[in-house]
């Protein structure tokens, strides 16, 4: 019996070793190169625990050189944020299984520039890691003005905004030499921490040719320009009226290259938006969306898998509820939503009129004629070869081309129902509303024959 005992023993403390080996045998890593962020952008500043080992029962920390309190401190399976970056973190707990212990930093601000370190400790020992985080902010191209004459030479300043850290500016001939001649830069830092700059170069009789003004990031090497083009006239003495007419001239053409350029800006902000949505979001929100056929409107037909609706000119033998459509030719999804973000997509092709949207869930099934919030839908429609929104004002989309495939995007929480052109990846719409009740996909393939389909 003791002999039992004494080999019983030996195991346990053999199977402790080895625990306390294990334990031991871990390392966090992170990237060795500096993570560049965008403001307003979420960053996620890598952590992973090697070899995989579980993190759930870990103490795990964030924090910031030159700051006393943790930015989030995870300990004892709780989570605690610093008091700049409440609502703005977030450690995935499928993560944490897996020895990810990853900071995700949402809406990225320039205050949060830093460096930034991990700490792990399994309660036997601890590990820590820092990395770097820099702000990089890309400015407007810039604006080239001619100021006009002065001594015997053409003036011309270049104006460009929102540049993070500070940028380097250069004017450069057709060749792509430097000038020689002295240029000055001023610049100023806006409340939001961005940069403006201002740069000014005068060039006599000899500067012939394209004119370029470069600014450029000293910490990436990122760089934007705007060229002008001056000919042998502008530097010869000429009346005060030819300097005003040229100097309209480039005032309008440099007015329309910024309007260009911000439409531009936008459209790209927008595919960046959605793109994120996809590839980010959208395997986590995307629903599998039916369609309850115990609403649809007896000239409706809905598919028995529920994924498709058409216009059937025979009235259809169903029979009659309180949750049918009477007159507005409508079916309700089956499933309802009442907090959280949603997704799905609605195929629209071949299609000469629709509606697509959600209802609140006490929407009257009498409804007849348009719909709008205030009869509790928020939709878009395409009828008679244009998109609007159905709101007030009935607000007239216009998509780059033909719809073929509809997103919709829901977050309940924030208010807001989205659509986007999903071929082109463009935004097409936004309601902002404080909801309320349960909200259902809503569907309305008008007296088209061709079905609207769920993907």
């Amino acid at each position: 019996m003791l002999c039992s005992r004494e080999k019983d023993y030996a195991v346990l403390v053999s199977l402790m070793q080895l625990w306390v080996v294990m334990a031991e045998s871990f390392t966090v890593s992170v990237p060795v190169a500096p993570l560049v962020a965008r403001l307003g952008d979420d960053l996620t500043v890598p952590c992973h625990i090697s070899p995989e080992v579980s993190a759930v029962a870990m103490e795990v920390r964030w924090s910031r050189d030159g700051h006393t309190h943790p930015v989030l401190l995870y300990r004892h399976q709780q989570e605690t944020q610093g008091q700049d970056f409440v609502g703005r973190l977030a450690l995935s707990r499928a993560g944490l299984e897996k020895g990810n212990v990853s900071l995700v930093i949402r809406e990225f601000r320039l205050r949060d520039e830093g460096r930034y370190i991990c700490f792990v400790d399994s309660g036997l020992q601890y590990h820590r890691a820092a990395v770097e985080v820099k702000v990089s902010m890309t400015g407007s191209a810039p604006l080239v003005s001619l100021d006009g004459h002065q001594n015997g030479g053409i003036a011309l300043s270049c104006n460009s905004q929102g540049w993070y850290p500070q940028p380097e500016v250069q004017w450069i001939d057709q060749a792509g030499s430097p000038f020689t001649v002295s240029s000055r830069s001023q610049f100023t830092q806006t409340p939001n921490g961005l940069y403006s700059v201002r740069s000014q170069i005068l060039l006599s009789g000899q500067e012939q040719g394209a004119v370029s003004c470069v600014v450029r990031h000293g910490r990436d090497g990122t760089q934007v320009q705007s060229r002008v083009y001056i000919s042998e006239g502008f530097f010869k003495s000429v009346q005060p009226w030819i300097i005003y007419t040229v100097s309209i001239v480039f005032i309008v053409l440099n007015v329309s290259f910024v309007i260009t350029m911000i439409y531009l800006y936008k459209k790209k902000k927008d595919r960046r938006k959605l793109r994120k949505l996809y590839n980010t979001d959208r395997t986590d929100i995307y629903k599998d969306i039916t369609m309850d056929p115990e609403t649809s409107h007896p000239k409706l037909k809905v598919s028995e898998d529920g994924k498709s609706v058409r216009f059937d000119k025979q009235l259809q033998g169903v029979p009659d509820n309180p949750k049918r459509y009477k007159y507005w030719p409508g079916v309700l999804g089956c499933e309802a939503f009442s907090s959280g973000k949603h997704y799905w997509e609605v195929k629209v092709d071949g299609l000469d009129h629709w509606d697509l949207g959600v209802a609140k869930e006490s929407v009257s099934r009498e409804q007849v004629g348009d719909i709008q919030p205030s009869d509790g839908y928020w939709s878009i429609w395409f009828v008679y070869n244009e998109y609007r929104a159905l709101d007030k004002k009935r607000t007239i989309i216009k998509p780059k081309q033909t719809v073929q495939t509809v997103g919709i995007y829901l977050d309940y929480d924030r208010g807001r129902l989205s659509f986007y052109d999903v071929e082109e990846q463009l935004h097409l719409y936004t309601f902002h509303s404080k909801f309320t009740e349960k909200l259902y996909p809503v569907f309305n393939p008008w007296e088209s024959t061709n079905p609207l389909v769920l993907i």
